[in-house]
């Protein structure tokens, strides 16, 4: 990459500080397991609920509480961005087989998918009077 290019980046407080916010969400997206240690799918009957049945409001067990399941909302949240990331890579290299497929192909057939019918009728009408 080129030194100019780095240099603007660093200087748009902006750009630095999306930049980090993604990389925080990534990080935290992959190492979900490690940092939360509830279960995403299991209720917490015992810590997870009030004395009056309600869900738990934050504390130090459920870091941002419990939902009407009594399950914990960080480890849901940590699961739920995991899969988000691994969807959103996915759906990336995807995109990459396709485009390097179609980009493989020769440039003549690409034309020829990617025009339009009337495109084609005027280069047969241009082909036949010329």
């Amino acid at each position: 990459m080129d030194r100019r290019a780095i240099e603007r980046f660093k200087k748009n407080r902006a750009a630095v500080a999306g930049a980090a916010i993604v990389t925080f969400l990534a990080l935290f997206a992959l190492f979900a397991p490690l940092v939360v240690p509830h279960d995403p799918l299991a209720s917490d009957f015992v810590n997870g609920r009030t004395d009056d049945g309600t869900p738990a409001p934050p504390s130090l067990v459920h870091p941002l509480g419990t939902d009407q399941l009594f399950r914990d909302e960080l480890a849901r949240l940590a699961h739920g961005a995991r899969l988000s990331l691994e969807i959103g890579i996915m759906a990336s290299m995807i995109s990459l087989f396709i485009g390097a497929a179609a980009a493989s192909t020769r440039r003549r057939k690409m034309r020829a998918t990617i025009s339009s019918p009337s495109d084609r009728g005027r280069r047969a009408a241009l082909r036949r009077a010329g």
